[in-house]
């Protein structure tokens, strides 16, 4: 073990320094007091420090939730030495500690020694996080070797997924479907139901039995050149399709709290609601290299959507809504589904992190080209935006005063009304003041 030059030199020059005094002045007292030095060298190269100390980490596991609080408790076992040993459970600085301490120095005393300790952390941001081995480093009690360093425990890797919020089942006479907000999106094939549709010329292959007889009774033989009949709903699992804005303009806030984290997890949530409720649910993550899921039900679509959702990060804004609509235009004409839109409207909020490009018009022109798609069809596609409001995340970050923020959202007024005269549903919401389930109870009553 390589001894501490600085420490040794030290005690070595007083020795010297007291023996040369009492040597020219004949003093005993000094010579005496010459010796401790010495002694103090020549007793401490006797000493070694802790070199073996054996860490056992308790608590962690592969998967959490977002917020979630994980105890994490340490076990400490130092077999051999003398001295200060420091042990050092790292964590991912976005992690936040609630209770006790993931840093702690031990004394280490003649014989073996065991300590714990603990500390309670809280999971603040989703993502996949690889938590290094804990570090540990033993100190000679008189510093006069190099101290020792090591790190005992392996590396671990932890993903934290988004928390899924609760969005409960709101009923209504005048909505058949289960989402809160009277849109319907319904399946194209599988068998008729008893709901009545439309009323349509006879094809080839239509049954007799579906021939509106009064109906083409009504219409003269130089109107129609075949009967009318009854068109009737079809039964099977209706179609959501998710469009998430994932461009970097939208991590306004902290590194833990902010726009695009919202984003995720009101996602997430909708996700969650739709497939627990057996509907088909795809989506299309535009300006992430146009990364898409195909339409599924069940479980194993609600896993990967989430496990995707866990990994997910922001991208430069290269694509924006219209050609991503354009690029799902084949599945929404297929499916018929219920679209729904999530990204932020309030861009322009003067900062470095937000484009100063006005995207305001790129909105609009995209939920024209989701319109048009369904140009000369009797029924409109449902629509809905859901816009996240970044004021008050904003405000916590930096003197923003609260007036300013007002006048911000205030512009974005004219926008918010243009999408609304387009017959799309526009649910504004602030996650620092109200959750999601509470503004789609809010939507439902102005419907």
């Amino acid at each position: 073990m390589p001894l501490r030059a600085d420490n040794l030199s030290n005690l070595i020059k007083l020795f010297v320094a007291l023996f040369a005094a009492a040597f020219f002045l004949a003093t005993p007292i000094l010579l005496y007091a010459s010796l401790l030095p010495l002694l103090i060298v020549l007793f401490g190269l006797l000493i070694d420090h802790p070199k073996d100390v054996k860490i056992t980490r308790m608590g962690l596991k592969k998967n959490a939730w977002v917020d979630e609080e994980l105890d994490i408790s340490l076990s400490v076992q130092i077999d051999d030495g003398i001295g200060t040993v420091t042990v050092f459970n790292e964590l991912p600085q976005i992690f936040k500690v609630t209770h006790g301490s993931n840093f702690k120095v031990f004394w280490k005393g003649i014989g073996k020694k065991s300590f714990t300790f603990s500390c309670r952390i809280k999971l603040t941001r989703r993502g996949v996080f690889s938590i290094p081995g804990t570090r540990w480093e033993s100190r000679h009690p008189l510093g006069l070797k190099q101290p020792r360093f090591g790190s005992y425990v392996a590396p671990f890797e932890l993903s934290v997924r988004p928390k899924i919020l609760s969005l409960r089942r709101i009923r209504e006479k005048s909505t058949r479907s289960p989402f809160p907000i009277p849109l319907r999106s319904v399946a194209k094939t599988g068998a008729s139901s008893t709901d009545f549709r439309d009323i349509r010329e006879y094809v080839y292959g239509d049954p007799l039995k579906a021939i509106n007889w009064k109906a083409t009774a009504r219409l003269s033989a130089d109107i129609i050149d075949h009967p009318l009949v009854n068109e009737y709903e079809k039964e099977g699992q209706q179609t959501v399709w998710i469009m998430l804005n994932v461009s970097k303009s939208l991590e306004v806030g902290s590194s833990i709290e902010n726009v695009f984290e919202h984003v995720v997890r009101a996602a997430n949530a909708i996700s969650s609601y739709f497939l627990n409720r057996g509907y088909r649910l795809g989506a299309y993550l535009y300006n992430n290299r146009s990364e898409l899921f195909y339409p599924a039900t069940g479980k194993e679509q609600l896993y990967k959507l989430n496990k995707a959702f866990t990994q997910l990060r922001t991208f430069p804004n290269n694509e924006g809504l219209e050609r991503a609509v354009e690029r799902c235009k084949r599945f929404i004409l297929e499916y018929d589904p219920l679209c729904i839109i999530i990204t932020c409207l309030h861009r322009d909020l003067g900062y470095k992190e937000i484009e100063e490009e006005d995207r305001a018009q790129e909105i609009v022109d995209g939920m024209k080209k989701l319109i048009t798609i369904r140009k000369g069809r009797r029924r409109r596609l449902p629509i809905m935006l859901i816009d996240i409001i970044p004021y008050d995340l904003v405000t916590q970050k930096r003197d923003f005063d609260q007036n300013a923020a007002a006048i911000l959202y205030l512009k974005t007024r004219a926008m918010v009304r243009t999408l609304q005269a387009m017959k799309i549903s526009v649910l504004e919401w602030n996650p620092k003041r109200e959750g999601l389930n509470t503004v789609l109870l809010r939507q439902m009553r102005r419907q």
